[in-house]
């Protein structure tokens, strides 16, 4: 996990608060700079003691992508994996960084392809509006894969379903002949989307819970849900 110095000591208290299911693996180094990684690990015996290994940037409160491409440049990895999203196309690692790391021969896995459902739940009016132009009608889920199966750069997208619904919706969509085909007009309204949600939620979340537990007992991305709602559907209680 790599952190920036100034919030070093913040993380490492947040992550032993951490409920243990959260934390996915039973060790995790938490680094200021990859050389405080192989401080960790024996840079030379790295790739005998791991058959795979790989970066993972949903944790990493790197923030930049500057920081993203220094990480990958400091080891041979073999994939990594990373948050992306046509509202986060400029968040984290972003594009530049699918495309960095494709061109350094990595394979690249794409997690929060709907945003924790934020880009297909409960669609704002102004950003329906800007849907209903197209041309071909979607459902939101499959301008959101197509935008992503449009980059080949992309090998896996990780979508969490809660329904048979769903996933029947998900295979249906990406087993589409034309999956990853979008004309320029379908790329701007994409653009047009991706600006309009960016305008109207004030913070960024995709409810991944990775902040919880919190120390003052608040449900973070609760609130931070109802506020980013009380400003998307414009100050309206009704």
């Amino acid at each position: 996990l790599f952190v920036r110095p100034s919030i070093y000591d913040t993380v490492c208290d947040w992550y032993e608060r951490m409920d243990t299911v959260q934390k996915h693996r039973k060790e995790t180094a938490i680094c200021k700079s990859p050389e405080d990684f192989w401080n960790i690990f024996n840079k030379d015996k790295f790739g005998a003691q791991y058959t795979t290994f790989y970066f993972d940037d949903r944790l990493a409160l790197t923030d930049t992508f500057e920081f993203f491409k220094e990480v990958l440049d400091d080891y041979p990895w073999e994939f990594c994996q990373i948050q992306l999203n046509y509202m986060d196309k400029d968040h984290q690692a972003g594009v530049q960084g699918l495309k960095y790391a494709a061109e350094k021969g990595l394979s690249v896995i794409i997690m929060e392809p709907l945003k924790g459902g934020r880009l297909t739940d409960a669609v704002p009016p102004t950003v329906q509006k800007l849907w209903d132009e197209a041309g071909t009608k979607r459902t939101p889920a499959e301008w959101a894969f197509r935008w992503l199966a449009n980059m080949p750069e992309v090998t896996v997208m990780l979508s969490g379903m809660s329904s048979m619904e769903q996933l029947s919706a998900n295979i249906d969509t990406l087993s589409s002949d034309d999956i990853n085909e979008l004309a320029p007009d379908e790329k701007e309204l994409i653009n047009r989307v991706s600006d309009e949600y960016n305008r109207l939620i004030k913070y960024s979340c995709t409810g991944c819970k990775y902040c919880m537990p919190c120390p003052q007992k608040l449900d973070i991305p609760r609130i931070i849900g109802y506020y980013n709602d009380w400003n998307v559907y414009e100050q309206n209680p009704s």
